[in-house]
Parts: C-alpha cells; structure tokens; sequence
C-alpha cells in the first residue's frame, strides 16, 4: 500500500512538473537561455567563404576593370578559401572569364582574385592578378 502511494505522489509531481514547462511561453524560455552573440568578423568571414559570393563578387568587380564589359562572360569561380599568395595571407578565388581584347577578338583568360584577410566591410580591399 505504501508503494503504491509513493508512486502516486511521484506521478502527480511529474505531472506538476510537464503542466507547469506547458505554461511557459517557448519566447520566455528561449530568452532566458544564455545567448552568445556572433562575432561580426565570423558572421563576414562565413559570407565571403559562401559559394555564391565568389560569384557575385566576381559579376560586379570584374566589369570594372574590362575595356568592353558588356562582352564579358565569366566561364567558372571558384569559393574563397583562405591561401597564401607570394608569402601573404589572402582570401582566394580563381575566374576564368572569355572578353573582347583591344582588337575585336575574344580571348580566354584566368585571373586569382586576392580578398585582404580582415574583411574589413568599409573597406573591403582586393587585388586581380592575371594568370
């Protein structure tokens, strides 16, 4: 009899217990969890390393520098990765990209795109070296 009360009571208690987590909103209890913010400097660095940004980058800065942009067609990019470029740390990408040369003609090249390692969104620094 008296085991059977005992498991009553811890039934009821465990009951007690589920009704009362019901209650609370999940917003309250998300909230009073201990956050850690992301760094900034994390958050750039996993949106630079994305495989689309590569891409991107490559379809507005490469215009740029093209004596005809509308001619240019961008063949393949790769991801940024973090490298090492004449004994400098970079972020690295490589295009190759098909243009309209001085002449009319159209030549095939391949450049390494060269991001400065800290990301600095203000200022985001980059150099373009032709293969």
């Amino acid at each position: 009899m008296k085991t059977s009360h005992a498991a009553f009571i811890a039934l009821g208690g465990f009951v007690l217990l589920v009704a009362l987590w019901k209650s609370v909103p999940r917003d309250q209890q998300v909230s009073e969890q201990t956050q850690v913010a992301e760094d900034p400097h994390a958050k750039l660095v996993r949106e630079v390393t994305a495989p689309n940004y590569a891409k991107i980058f490559t379809e507005l800065e490469l215009p740029k520098l093209m004596r005809d942009p509308d001619s240019l067609v961008i063949e393949s990019v790769t991801p940024f990765k973090l490298g090492r470029y004449q004994g400098k740390e970079y972020y690295v990408s490589r295009v190759a990209y098909r243009a309209k040369n001085g002449f009319g003609g159209h030549n095939r090249e391949s450049a390494t795109i060269l991001l400065d390692p800290t990301l600095d969104p203000e200022h985001l620094t980059y150099k373009l070296v032709k293969d």
